[in-house]
């Protein structure tokens, strides 16, 4: 193949006899070590960038820097006796609030400030008093913008596209020989592992290796890395695939140099390729996903589709070219030998296995209490920690929600049941609603996410917001009782219905914390959570809301420093 004739043209002249040969790639041995290593160091940098990013947070929010306010400013609808209420205060401006137990944020959105034990008499005198705005330095104000751009996603991208493109400077300058030789091999391996850290099985068995090995014994730290790198996978598969792209272009570029060897077939077919893996990625951009996200679906699912019969047809052609005699020539058996070919074998699977689940099944119930809520019912009770796609149409857009089961094997046929808990917001969850379906399109293989990795903490309080609740509550209800729920919505048991409130019956009341913000008004969440943690000696906080609340709450916790985790909307 193009990728394994080696000479010092780089495209398979013998600078010795003008005869054309082949060399042999590294063995099998040798690629895995080489790929274990690749890992293991990738593993170890993220470890360590992840471990500095946490102790700096830690260092900011030490014990001595907490004011601790038990009944200040909670939120409405939180009540305190007189007693807890009169004990510290708090004084705030321009809605800037320290909430339970909440370290005062160090910039400039914390116009306020709190005072601990403030005797009621002098409050008033207080708050007549000026508050000055804490001019926070220059240097300090880059660090904190780069600590927020270096969460795990980024530390993952980073490393994968660094890696790459180092070994494209190391080819193309010739420092690394087998690298030049090699650098269709390293584009079709880079698809190759992009496409195996989104595949749902190898997900689900690293999961479940991770959490089986690190439940609750390492140190917090360990666990809350693991737990981030885990989450975070999707930086991987995006480093990777862009790094693709980089060794296409690499490709290209040799191949025009030397274009008087090559045939214009394998030179459009790597263009085409190119283009194809970047309007995937295109596709994938943010803000498009967001915003036009079955226009995503469909760029991102069939251009990845055309890219694999490229890299077939790419194979084929580079494989049997014969750049002396400059015509194709059947390259016989050999032709499985080469780790290209390997790599397209693998991918194709990859890609294929998915919908090797893909099943239609029956909808037992669709049952709409309100306008806000929609909740699907199955058959089949399913484990805590696992999420279910469903689909209309298979070939254009999936849809993932959380899955509720209590786990009960009950019923005529003693399969038990669980339900899907649906905002109706989008056009697929709106129709939900105005059509209710009575067969859906899933995959019987279902993936795991957030709720999976909750074992690796002792203890922990889950925050969600609304249907968020649909993903964390199997845990209340089938796992050990070392975790707290708070539950924030309006008109809980009008909005959600009897069904979601008859299952919240079965998790212990002592456990159980809901806000319904019709009375009272809506409550501080980051107050309400923190306050829980400190109360309880809770080791992680999970949220499930919206993009914007999970990033509030998440990001409030851990600068609290206190390990927290949300669903991720860029992966």
């Amino acid at each position: 193949m193009y990728s394994q004739l080696s000479l010092d043209t780089s495209i398979g002249i013998s600078s010795k006899d003008g005869a054309v040969f082949r060399r042999k790639g590294l063995s099998g041995g040798a690629i895995a070590g080489i790929v274990i290593g690749c890992v293991a160091f990738t593993l170890l940098c993220a470890a360590a960038a992840y471990y500095m990013l946490s102790q700096r947070t830690a260092t900011q929010t030490s014990p001595s820097a907490q004011i601790i306010t038990k009944g200040a400013a909670a939120g409405p609808g939180v009540n305190f006796t007189e007693d807890e209420a009169s004990t510290t205060f708090q004084i705030t401006t321009e809605a800037a609030t320290v909430g339970v137990g909440v370290n005062p944020p160090n910039d400039e959105a914390c116009a306020g400030r709190a005072i601990a034990a403030l005797p009621a008499d002098g409050l008033a005198a207080a708050a007549d008093q000026p508050v000055r705005k804490a001019r926070i330095p220059l240097a300090t104000r880059i660090l904190k913008q780069i600590e927020a751009l270096s969460n795990m996603y980024r530390i993952l991208f980073g490393i994968c596209l660094g890696f790459n493109i180092a070994f494209v400077v190391l080819a193309a300058t010739n420092t690394l020989p087998y690298a030049k030789r090699q650098k269709a091999a390293f584009a079709l391996g880079n698809i190759m592992a992009s496409c195996m850290v989104r595949n749902e099985v190898i997900l689900y068995g690293l999961y479940w290796l991770i959490v089986k090995l690190f439940s609750r014994w390492p140190p917090l730290w360990f666990r809350d890395f693991l737990t981030s790198f885990l989450l975070h996978l999707g930086g991987c598969h995006s480093g990777l695939a862009v790094s693709s792209l980089v060794w296409i272009i690499y490709v290209l570029v040799d191949l025009a140099r030397h274009s008087a060897f090559t045939d214009t077939g394998v030179i459009v077919v790597v263009s085409i390729l190119g283009a194809l893996i970047f309007l995937s990625m295109a596709a994938a951009f943010p803000l498009l996903r967001y915003f036009h996200h079955n226009t995503f679906e469909v760029l991102h699912r069939f251009s990845g589709w055309t890219s694999l019969a490229c890299l077939w047809v790419f194979e084929i052609l580079a494989c049997n070219w014969d750049p002396i005699a400059k015509k194709y020539e059947v390259a016989g058996s050999h032709f499985i030998h080469h780790q290209d070919f390997w790599f397209c074998v693998v991918t194709t699977y990859l890609i294929i296995q998915p919908w090797l689940f893909v099943r239609k099944i029956q909808v037992l119930d669709v049952i709409i209490p309100s306008k806000k809520a929609v909740i699907m019912k199955f058959a089949g009770a399913v484990p805590p920690g696992y999420l279910g796609r469903i689909s209309r149409k298979p070939l254009k857009e999936w849809h993932a929600f959380g899955i509720i089961s209590d786990g009960v094997l009950d019923g005529p046929d003693k399969r038990g049941v669980h339900y899907f808990l649906i905002t109706p917001l989008g056009d697929f969850t709106r129709e939900l609603a105005s059509d209710p379906p009575k067969h859906v399109w899933t995959r019987i293989f279902r993936f795991v996410g957030l709720p999976y990795c909750v074992p690796m903490f002792r203890s922990g309080v889950a925050i969600a917001t609304g249907s968020g609740l649909g993903i964390c509550l199997s845990v209340f209800l089938q796992w050990p009782p070392d975790y707290h729920l708070i539950w924030i919505g309006r008109d809980l048991a009008a909005t959600y219905g009897s069904v979601t409130m008859d299952l919240l019956a079965h998790v212990d009341p002592a456990r159980l914390h809901l806000y319904d913000s019709l009375h009272g008004g809506r409550p501080d969440g980051l107050a309400l959570t923190i306050d829980l943690v400190r109360k309880i000696s809770a080791e992680v906080v999970v949220v499930t809301s919206n993009p914007a609340g999970t990033r509030h709450l998440v990001s409030g916790c851990r600068a609290a420093g206190i390990p927290a985790f949300g669903p991720i909307f860029d992966s």
